[in-house]
């Protein structure tokens, strides 16, 4: 297994090659060093466009009849969903609790949002992530 490394780019130009674990190599940063500043979450929010509740269900293997949508983007799923796919075996649940929150503000929904999309798009897992 090879540790995940990433470049960090700072203000003066530079970058630097570190390893994303707990290893002394690593350097962190202040968000004076950053390149750009980080969005807040509400400015990360309004620059998205979610997805149709019956779009995201299809994408999943939700038939219509099963999806009672709240709107254009919420929805409850009947629980016949759980009979239809009972020949079906189980996947996996993780749950990401009792963070702290790094110096940027890194804590569980960065951590959540960050596995989903490393478990979907690198390892092609089919992937649901849900933040209350």
């Amino acid at each position: 297994k090879y540790p995940a490394v990433t470049n960090i780019s700072f203000a003066d130009g530079s970058t630097q090659r570190v390893m994303l674990d707990n290893e002394p190599s690593v350097k962190c940063i202040t968000p004076a060093e950053m390149l750009e500043k980080v969005p807040s979450d509400i400015e990360v929010s309004q620059a998205i466009t979610p997805l149709p509740m019956h779009e995201v269900a299809a994408r999943a293997g939700i038939k219509p009849e099963e999806l009672f949508p709240y709107g254009a983007h919420k929805a409850k799923v009947s629980l016949d969903v759980k009979k239809r796919l009972a020949n079906v075996g189980n996947g996996h649940y993780v749950v990401v609790t009792g963070i702290n929150p790094t110096p940027l503000g890194e804590g569980k929904s960065t951590t959540t949002i960050g596995l989903t999309q490393a478990l979907g798009a690198a390892l092609g897992k089919k992937v649901f992530a849900c933040i209350r």
